[in-house]
């Protein structure tokens, strides 16, 4: 078999493949002795057909396999002999076979480049200082007074303005171009900028076991895209009618929360975490702004299209999953996923230039993560999603996590070469 590689671009690779007649012979004579042993012909005991009449009545189909099968796995052997890593499975542009002079085929498929960065130790990022003020610290406790609420009924009287209720929503789209959409047990605060500040009006003064129906026109720059323009009849049963109160910022308060024995254990446990907060928003923004001068030093460099598509089915499927979520059914939510590619194409094709770039940058660097620097990410991980270390990592191995931590604290290690001390 001989077997020649083209680079048709620093991302494509073309691959030529010739198979000898002999190689297609003794293909062929296994696919005529396969298919003697599965067939019925009237004179015959099964598996004992004649050779001469199993080709001339499989002879055609027989050859198809083979040329298919041949295609196939020689491509295999073809991409292992010469060490290519496909990101996907080779394409056939051409082939030509004839009976006694061999098969002969092109085929192409897409692979990293071998990308050669540039201007990565010239990058310069202004950073930006952190401070935590007494406001800052403020406002975080009075998060976290609100957080720590609590809810009461009301009995008596009907739905006021500040009011939380616990209802079953229904929506009926005025056009029929949708589903219905269902929310029971919502949640939500009335006449705040919550998840329904439309139906306000339209719910003070029910009570607790009523039920209305209503229409909401929404106006077309609505901000969600799944409701604007759209007319939609609600039928909402009100459950229940609460209020809030609010707990007093003492040191009992700081004891509920967790944060010691006083209100000024609080602050400064409070002040810590903003300040961890800060550095780490701060960092991600360094980063940012020094992968946008990365790619813009590394204009010409070219990204295979397979990892860009992986990439907007990615979003594309988080996209739905969070559809789900609320409550909407992604099949009947009017998305046009057409367009939605088309718009992430340029953000998922910086993206993989990026990740391309760094893990150059690792390469020409010649750096290397420490195994305990990896353990020790990975048993935060576990920490953060409160799994054992074992069920994880049995987990993560399967489904290839391990080597996503891995390129993302060598690309974490790469952005700190970028932003090194020269930085202003």
């Amino acid at each position: 078999m001989k077997v020649a590689v083209t680079d048709v671009s620093p991302c494509r690779r073309s691959l030529a493949v010739e198979v000898p007649p002999a190689m297609i012979d003794a293909e062929f004579e296994k696919a005529l002795r396969t298919y003697s042993k599965g067939i019925n012909i009237s004179g015959f005991r099964q598996g004992k057909v004649p050779r001469q009449i199993v080709a001339q009545r499989f002879g055609k189909e027989s050859e198809q396999d083979v040329v298919e099968a041949l295609i196939r796995d020689c491509s295999l052997s073809a991409i292992k002999e010469k060490g290519l890593k496909p990101l996907h499975s080779p394409v056939l542009k051409d082939y030509r076979f004839e009976r006694g002079a061999g098969l002969s085929f092109v085929a192409e498929f897409e692979v990293k480049p071998d990308l050669d960065p540039i201007g990565y130790r010239d990058i310069k990022v202004e950073r930006r200082k952190v401070l935590i003020t007494d406001p800052d610290v403020d406002k975080a406790i009075e998060g976290l007074r609100e957080r720590g609420a609590k809810f009461e009924g009301v009995e008596g009287r009907g739905i006021a303005q500040g009011d939380y209720i616990l209802a079953d929503i229904r929506g009926e789209f005025s056009d029929g171009g949708h589903e219905p959409l269902s929310q029971p047990e919502a949640f939500f605060e009335i006449g705040s900028a919550g998840p329904h500040p439309e139906m306000t009006d339209e719910l003070k003064e029910m009570t607790p076991g009523g039920e209305k129906t209503f229409g909401i026109s929404y106006p077309k720059d609505h901000p969600s895209e799944f409701l604007a323009g759209k007319r939609v009849v609600f039928t909402v049963r009100v459950k229940e009618i609460k209020t809030r109160h609010l707990p007093a910022i003492d040191d009992e308060f700081a004891r509920e929360v967790g944060a010691g024995e006083s209100l000024e254990a609080l602050r400064t446990k409070v002040r810590e975490d903003l300040t961890k907060a800060s550095i780490e928003r701060e960092k991600a923004e360094a980063q940012g702004k020094a992968v946008e001068k990365l790619l813009e030093a590394n204009r010409s460099a070219e990204v295979p299209d397979a990892m860009v598509d992986d990439q907007i089915e990615g979003y594309i499927e988080d996209f739905m999953h969070r559809l789900a979520a609320q409550g909407i059914d992604p099949s009947s939510a009017g998305v046009d996923l057409d367009r939605l590619r088309d718009e992430q194409r340029v953000p998922a094709q910086r993206s993989v230039k990026a990740a391309l770039l760094l893990d150059a940058i690792a390469v020409k660097e010649s750096m290397e993560i420490p195994e305990a620097e990896i353990e020790e990410a990975f048993l935060a991980e576990a920490r953060r999603m409160k799994q054992t270390p074992e069920s994880l990592r049995a987990r993560w191995k399967k489904e290839g996590h391990m080597d996503a931590l891995k390129r993302h604290l060598m690309r974490e290690k790469v952005l700190d070469l970028i932003l090194g001390p020269s930085n202003i």
